[in-house]
């Protein structure tokens, strides 16, 4: 990351990915293989958030699953595609509730939002860093309005 004129990295966080500056937070990581970045002057901060999520895709195909197998059992009399279709429905039932990630997620007031795992960081960690935020948003707010 470089840093704009008159910034200075306040905290590094989450491995890297996440960087607090007296100005922003900048995101960087890696979708489809390529570099993208993500930022949000502290002053846009409008809601930031620590919460778990699922992936509902899992849940949703799975219940489809079982149902379809139930229906064919009671149409086509077939056991075997029956059992097939329920093991395939469990499994992604299973996959759902092991699909769970602790995220943040800082929210600009246009509605923008910047989302990462924290999943390997310990909750006091995570408390320190949303209080870092909300520090570093309340100095750049006094900052530019000379309070």
């Amino acid at each position: 990351m470089e840093l704009l004129q008159n910034e200075v990295k306040l905290y590094s966080s989450n491995s890297d990915i996440i960087d607090l500056t007296n100005l922003r937070v900048f995101m960087k990581y890696k979708s489809w293989g390529k570099s993208c970045y993500s930022s949000i002057f502290l002053e846009d901060v409008g809601y930031i958030e620590s919460n778990y999520k699922n992936n509902f895709l899992f849940l949703i195909w799975g219940i489809l699953a079982i149902l379809f197998s139930v229906v064919l059992f009671y149409i086509l009399k077939s056991e075997s595609i029956s059992i097939l279709g329920f093991l395939l429905g469990s499994l992604l039932c299973i996959l759902y509730l092991f699909s769970k990630q602790h995220l943040i997620v800082i929210t600009s007031k246009s509605g923008n939002s910047i989302k990462f795992s924290v999943d390997a960081m310990k909750e006091s960690s995570i408390i320190e860093f949303i209080s870092n935020v909300e520090q570093a948003k309340l100095n750049r707010i006094n900052q530019l309005y000379n309070i």
